[in-house]
């Protein structure tokens, strides 16, 4: 099963990288899947170790998906065990350490072992307009090499659903990934 997560890596000087993307899970073995040449891959082969971090704030995925700083600059509390950080809003973490790395064309798969894990909060779940916000999120992180008019029905399904069923957190959300989406075809 695939879930969405923000993965934690430590560059070379030490400063932590958020990145949202989807985690395979498993009990004791977690795979990450980073394309080549992100960050996260370069962290990862370097390091040896992140944390996965699973929080029920779409929010942080709009931001640490569409904004550089944003993938720095996160209130966290570094790992214990690994390199990497906790972020303060998550639900719950897992610290990882590679155990394998396999080549697959244009992604490394790592295998991770699980090394220490903890709870701040419940998870409370996605709601239909936490979801559609996320979809979205993910085609505007790939609209440098999708087909343009494929991100617009996902920005209105989001829009729909938010009205209809989405909190606080959630309008923010869509306000700021309408705000990205806007700056990025300016």
């Amino acid at each position: 099963m695939i879930v969405e997560a923000i993965l934690s890596t430590v560059d070379s000087d030490g400063v932590a990288h958020f990145a949202p993307m989807g985690i395979l899970w498993g009990d004791r073995i977690v795979e990450v899947l980073p394309y080549r040449g992100s960050r996260t891959f370069e962290n990862l082969t370097a390091r040896r170790g992140a944390v996965v971090n699973v929080t029920d704030d779409v929010r942080l995925f709009v931001s640490c998906a569409l904004e550089a700083s944003s993938r720095r600059d996160r209130l966290h509390r570094p790992a214990k065990n690994v390199p990497g950080g906790v972020l303060d809003e998550v639900c719950s973490y897992r610290e990882l350490e590679i155990v394998r790395a396999v080549d697959e064309g244009q992604r490394r798969r790592f295998l991770c072992s699980v090394v220490a894990s903890g709870r701040d909060r419940e998870f409370l779940g996605f709601n239909r307009a936490a979801a559609a916000i996320l979809e979205a999120t993910i085609a505007a992180t790939r609209r440098s090499w999708l087909p343009p008019e494929s991100l617009l029905p996902l920005l209105d399904q989001a829009r729909l659903v938010t009205e209809k069923t989405g909190g606080r957190r959630e309008i923010e959300a869509l306000r700021h990934l309408l705000d990205l989406c806007e700056e990025g075809s300016s």
